[in-house]
């Protein structure tokens, strides 16, 4: 987290070690000028509450009953944007690997649903939640790069 308010264009060297007996270097970068290395969501965490689904910071948006309510009576699923990214970058660093690919590039910009940081959601909660007129708001600026580069 040391990095996470550089100014863009920046890249940072997040990891150098082996990755199923391949040598890896991973980099977090952000290219576009003037931003911040991780964007204002990169951060949220998601909570279940009152049937709803919310990706939420962690401070601020007090005045939002729903979110000042999730936070004290709602259930953290212990993990923040961030964390599902670099789960979904480590898959797919280890797929490359498997398959003697020598580099993988995650780039997330924009959350818009769920998937799109590796967050997945049965079917059947997504009609429950929907059925009780419920909200799944996974959504929001997260703005990272991770490039890897992989070495025999």
């Amino acid at each position: 987290m040391r990095h996470c308010r550089s100014l863009a264009p920046c890249e940072f060297l997040a990891y150098n070690g082996r990755i199923l007996e391949k040598k890896v270097k991973v980099y977090i970068y952000e290219t576009e000028v003037g931003t911040n290395l991780l964007g204002p969501a990169a951060l949220n965490k998601i909570y279940i509450y009152d049937g709803n689904i919310l990706g939420i910071p962690e401070k601020g948006l007090d005045q939002k009953t729903i979110v000042k309510k999730a936070r004290e009576e709602g259930l953290s699923v212990e993990f923040n944007y961030l964390d599902a990214v670099v789960a979904l970058a480590v898959a797919k660093i280890e797929e490359a690997a498997k398959l003697d690919r020598k580099d993988v590039n995650v780039r997330i910009t924009m959350i818009k649903n769920p998937s799109d940081i590796n967050v997945g959601i049965a079917a059947s909660a997504r009609r429950y939640i929907t059925s009780k007129k419920k909200k799944i708001r996974i959504n929001g600026p997260v703005f990272i790069g991770i490039r890897a580069v992989i070495v025999d």
